[in-house]
């Protein structure tokens, strides 16, 4: 059997085990995709949130706005009014005028809109007790009315006789303050949910605290609610909460209170049980919730109005008293910079008056819009299914009508989405589905455009057209050109090649029916199988293609080197067409000896940004370690020795040292952390280390190696990093060892020898003339191959297991460290035989100081008071206990400008001052500024990243010690001492 199927402009017959295995390959690879994409958008929703919200809004403009249930009034303070009467703030008497005259229409509720949270300050009796306690004036007010005296208890009066709801507002920070004798309105809720209390409102808002109003204007109000309200994301404002919880009560929103008063209805019931959406019921009314008590608002007409009622208007008697009649009527500012502006779904921007009259009238509509995570679970399920439906046609038809069935499937769930929304209010987006389909579409019409390729290659006949020329001639002009010239048939293999491939060992007869490919490295053969025999022709075809060949060379015994190929395919006749492909040709250059200049550069370039890599990743990782080394310290003070915890206290710090260690060797690879002035002793150094515990386990571990130490005494000095130098020559000898898989003698010399410039490092630099200490590794392990010689001081290169032979970094520590220390590397190896390692390192004259005797941590305490300034909280609690039990008075910065703060206030004797605080000042900035007021601060800089040249401008300007991450107890005990005692 076989089935036809279009591919392109052309109809290609494929047989019928080929037809099975498209099909199964489409529908695998589709439903795949189709469960990957729902479950990344399950799993991820806010990754397409703005693309919803802007969807979602899409839809609502698509939909006619609605006509309002509710007649809503809204009287502003407008611009008007303030010209009337003068500027906001108004007295809360003229207030009090207002709401009479509006409550003399009887209105169902009105909504004052604004918050009154102290006293009035113009009512005359405030008068009188501020001028009475500021300049002790008397003022006669007996001529006064007394409700003009105090205007709260004016206002008071007239809100508690008209059905007026107060707002208010929730505080959620910690550090807000709440007003006191607030009294919100708690309505009666009864909930219908399932499971506990807890459960039920585990994501509705909780407050902390609140901003309420005057008190006695407060107790006053009849009704109250809460004003909050967050625009979404995007700064569109879709949603307000309706319930918010405080106190394990849930409290009403402003627009609900009204609502409620307008109804003359207390009891509200929730229910959390109703699909897709919570509900919570106000007499006839079941207004839906999202999952965290939020009330979509909805599109309507009369909110897109800029219609209102100015307050002058209503003062002057323009307005007749009867239109608030059985209304509700909304109280509030109205004007440039009286209040904010909000955008919605439907406007750019609109005032907070008109957002809680449009919040009243969503809260009334009919029907209401609903949008939730079940919502959006129901969009994903609906994307998965029009795909799985969608799999079967985009297999069995061809392009064009796939296409379009994929495009009719998107116009569908977009019409759907506008339709459900305008019949119920369920606001559904169809982005999900869309890209579901989109991507889907994309992705199989690829697989198939893939599978026809393939098929058309596999059908492509093999007849080879050999090119008519005159030998003679094309051979004559291509024994004088040095590079080397090919031709392919259609298969890759090689039908002609120029005599200058004999330059590499090899003949045209050796080569002549190979494919090009058994001459290609296995590094770069799918590079060369994508590039080399392709059907290009013109500005497409292939030039300077860089790829590494099996071609040895005349001198040398590399079994690879650097060519660059261009190439170009061949048809037949003067068109460049797919039938028409009859092979390929080209020319290869040699490039090798460009490459390697390039590769030295690239070698240079690479450990530079490296190192400046290592040293950022070294600073994170000593804050991180300074608990694990600094902390045992002070819990093995206060554990006796006999107990079990002080072994593993120990193990645990001793691991923290390790890494330590670790980061170590990142500032060693960085070179920023190096100080080679300390008089040293290389034999000194290799027999501390062969003495160490660490010598001694690395050598029981290999007992089959003897170990030869032939060090010259008399050895002279060099100027160098004890520490860094020591652990170079672990990395030296721990190499060594490896590498001696069966056991063997391992050497290691020492000599003092004097190079006259003739001598060449591993790559191939002169060794300056003079005086060195020359220590030599040599071992009988298994060698370096010649490859890999220019490669082993590059950062994470090894041919060894990471789980067993550590980081890759070693042989880079070696390089760096030799470098830091002006030294030069010089390397023979032999697979099989063995390696050699010298290391020069420059002489000095100067003589070594005597070692540091063992201190006792008793003679390194004080009282004295220190402030300890640091960003990361970990390393503020770190050093304040290390500080503490050594007996000093500690207090605690978290920043540079908080500690200039209370230094201003007091003087410390001392400061532990971190050098690196992002985000705001460092060390440097920090210690600049509190010298101008303090000249004579004693400081410790303490840093996880290195000794850089800002710590070296702050140590001039008057800083002492340079501390490094992490630190023991007992470094920090002698620096602190030691700059404490230092004589300013």
């Amino acid at each position: 059997m076989q089935i036809k199927t279009a591919a392109g402009s052309h109809l290609r017959t494929i047989p019928s085990d080929g037809a099975k295995h498209l099909r199964r390959l489409l529908y695998t690879w589709g439903l795949l995709f189709t469960l990957l994409f729902a479950s990344i958008n399950l799993l991820f929703p806010n990754l397409l949130a703005f693309l919803n919200f802007k969807t979602t809004d899409f839809i609502q403009e698509t939909s006619r706005p609605q006509q309002p249930a509710l007649d809503v009034v809204v009287v502003a303070i407008d611009e008007a009014s303030l010209k009337r009467f003068g500027q906001w703030p108004w007295s809360r008497y003229r207030l009090a005028q207002l709401i009479e005259t509006i409550n003399k229409g009887e209105p169902t509720s009105i909504g004052l809109n604004m918050i009154f949270p102290e006293q009035d300050r113009t009512a005359p009796i405030l008068w009188q007790e501020n001028l009475a306690k500021e300049f002790g004036y008397s003022v006669d007010m007996s001529n006064i009315p007394n409700e003009l005296l105090d205007h709260d208890s004016f206002f008071a009066e007239a809100i508690s006789a008209a059905p007026v709801t107060l707002g208010y507002e929730f505080l959620f920070e910690p550090d807000q303050i709440s007003s006191a004798n607030c009294n919100p309105d708690r309505p009666a809720i009864r909930e219908k949910k399932q499971g506990d209390r807890q459960s039920t409102r585990a994501r509705f808002f909780r407050a902390s605290g609140m901003l309420c109003n005057y008190e006695k204007i407060s107790l006053a109000g009849p009704r109250r609610g809460f004003l909050n309200g967050t625009p979404d994301a995007d700064g569109v404002m879709r949603r307000l909460p309706l319930l918010i919880e405080f106190q394990d009560e849930l409290y009403p929103s402003f627009a609900l209170s009204v609502l409620m008063q307008h109804k003359k209805h207390d009891l509200l019931s929730l229910d959390t049980r109703a699909f897709p959406a919570a509900r919570v019921h106000l007499a006839e009314l079941a207004i839906p919730i999202d999952d965290t008590g939020n009330v979509l608002l909805s599109p309507l007409w009369s909110s897109n109005s800029s219609h209102h009622l100015s307050a002058a208007a209503v003062f002057e008697g323009s307005v007749p008293v009867n239109s608030f009649a059985g209304k509700i009527v909304l109280v509030g500012l109205w004007g440039s910079g009286l209040s904010h502006e909000y955008a919605t779904p439907m406007t750019p921007e609109i005032p907070l008056l008109l957002l809680q009259k449009l919040a009243i009238e969503s809260l009334a509509a009919e029907p209401h819009t609903v949008r939730t995570w079940n919502c959006f679970v129901l969009e994903i399920f609906f994307g998965f299914l029009l795909c799985a439906l969608l799999i079967p046609c985009i297999v069995y038809f061809s392009t064009i009508p796939s296409l379009l069935l994929c495009l009719g499937s998107i116009l569908v769930s977009w019409f759907f989405a506008v339709a459900v929304y305008r019949i119920n209010g369920y606001l559904f987006s169809p982005l999900l589905p869309t890209m579901a389909i989109i991507v889907n579409c994309l992705l199989l019409h690829g697989l198939k455009f893939h599978f026809f390729k393939k098929q058309a290659i596999s059908e492509t006949g093999e007849v080879t057209l050999l090119l008519q020329s005159s030998k003679s001639e094309l051979q004559s002009i291509v024994r004088t050109i040095p590079d080397i010239i090919f031709r392919l048939d259609q298969n890759g293999i090689i039908t002609f090649v120029s005599p200058a491939v004999s330059r590499y060992q090899k003949s045209p007869e050796q080569i002549v029916g190979q494919s090009v490919f058994e001459l290609v490295s296995p590094k770069d053969l799918d590079k060369a199988q994508w590039r080399m025999n392709e059907r290009r022709t013109g500005i497409r075809a292939t030039r300077d293609l860089e790829i590494r060949l099996l071609l040895a060379g005349e001198t040398d015994n590399a079994r690879e080197r650097f060519f660059s190929i261009s190439a170009e395919g061949i048809y037949r006749g003067n068109e460049s067409h797919s039938t028409g492909f009859i092979g390929t040709q080209g020319i290869i250059r040699d490039i090798t000896n460009r490459k390697l200049l390039e590769r030295q550069l690239m070698q240079a370039q690479k450990m530079e940004v490296v190192g400046s890599l290592a040293s950022g990743i070294a600073h994170d990782l000593n804050n991180i370690l300074s608990g694990l080394v600094s902390y045992p310290d002070l819990l093995l003070l206060q554990i006796p020795k006999e107990n079990p915890l002080h072994q593993k206290i120990t193990t645990i710090q001793k691991s923290g040292k390790k890494a330590a260690a670790i980061v170590q060797d990142l500032l060693t690879l960085a070179r920023r952390s190096v100080e080679v002035n300390d008089i040293c002793n290389v034999n000194d150094i290799i027999l501390d280390y062969l003495d160490s515990i660490e010598g001694r386990e690395l050598t029981d571990r290999y007992s089959k190696t003897v170990l030869v130490t032939e060090l010259q005494p008399g050895l002279k000095n060099i100027k160098g990093s004890v520490v860094h130098l020591s652990k170079m020559i672990m990395n030296v000898i721990f190499n060594a060892l490896e590498a001696m898989i069966t056991g063997g003698e391992l050497v290691v010399t020492t000599a003092n020898v004097f190079e006259n410039g003739d001598s060449r490092d591993h790559s191939q630099k002169l060794i300056p003339e003079g005086e060195y200490v020359l220590m030599t590794v040599t071992d009988q392990g298994i060698g370096i191959a010649e490859g890999d010689l220019q490669r082993i001081f590059e950062p994470f290169y090894t041919n060894k297991s990471m789980g067993r032979s550590g980081s890759g970094l070693g042989m880079t520590i070696i390089w760096a460290t030799v470098r830091d220390h002006n030294g030069y590397i010089a390397i023979t190896s032999r697979e099989g035989k063995g390696t050699t390692l010298s290391i020069y390192l420059p002489v000095t004259k100067a003589e070594g100081a005597p070692r540091a005797k063992q201190i006792d941590l008793a003679d390194y305490r004080g009282t004295e008071s220190i402030l300890v300034i640091d960003d990361v909280a970990e390393q503020l609690e770190l050093a304040s206990d290390m500080l503490i039990e050594l007996g000093y008075n500690v207090q605690t910065a978290m920043s540079g400008e908080r500690a200039i703060a209370m230094l201003k206030n007091q003087q410390m004797d001392l400061l532990l001052l971190d050098m690196i605080m992002p985000g705001g000042m460092d060390g440097l900035e920090t210690f600049q500024q509190i010298i101008r007021f303090r000249p004579n601060q004693k400081a410790i800089i303490v840093s996880g990243f290195s000794e850089s040249e800002r710590v070296k401008h702050i140590q001039a300007i008057g800083a002492g010690a340079y501390l490094a991450k992490p630190y023991s107890l007992k470094c920090l005990a002698i620096a602190v001492r030691g700059e404490l005692d230092r004589v300013s």
